[in-house]
């Protein structure tokens, strides 16, 4: 079970998304089939482009704040994304606490966190379309109960 961390500009078209995760997975040898749900700050509670996605594939959606991201070490923190959204990582950090939670929802521990990226942030465009997304994989942590 994979989740997707993600992050997004405002505005960004389902199409990008989409063909991004598509990108990723086929890139990395990665079935989307296998994906669990996304993980993202909850400042993008309201993009319509993720929402639709996530609603279409029945995927399960969580949204983290900012004090929840910033506590989880990942290997790219971004600067321009601390000053943007008071984190050094949405995408990153959101996978892997995604990852670690239990069926439950019970709150993860940041320091206890064993999950490793599979693929850490990957960022894609589409020539000519609005937006672009940041998107990072870690497999689910069999562990939790």
């Amino acid at each position: 079970m994979l989740w997707v961390g993600l992050g997004c500009g405002k505005g960004t078209s389902r199409q990008v998304i989409e063909l991004g995760i598509q990108t990723v997975f086929r890139e990395h040898h990665l079935s989307e089939a296998e994906i669990a749900g996304m993980a993202t700050i909850d400042l993008k509670a309201n993009e319509t482009g993720l929402r639709s996605f996530c609603h279409d594939r029945n995927l399960r959606l969580i949204f983290y704040s900012s004090d929840q991201l910033k506590l989880v070490q990942v290997p790219n923190p971004c600067g321009k994304v601390r000053t943007a959204v008071d984190t050094g990582s949405v995408a990153e950090a959101a996978a892997i606490l995604a990852a670690n939670e239990s069926k439950e929802r019970s709150p993860v521990d940041p320091t206890a966190l064993r999950t490793k990226l599979l693929v850490t942030k990957q960022i894609f465009r589409i020539d000519r379309v609005a937006g672009v997304v940041t998107l990072a994989i870690a497999q689910a942590n069999p562990n939790a109960p």
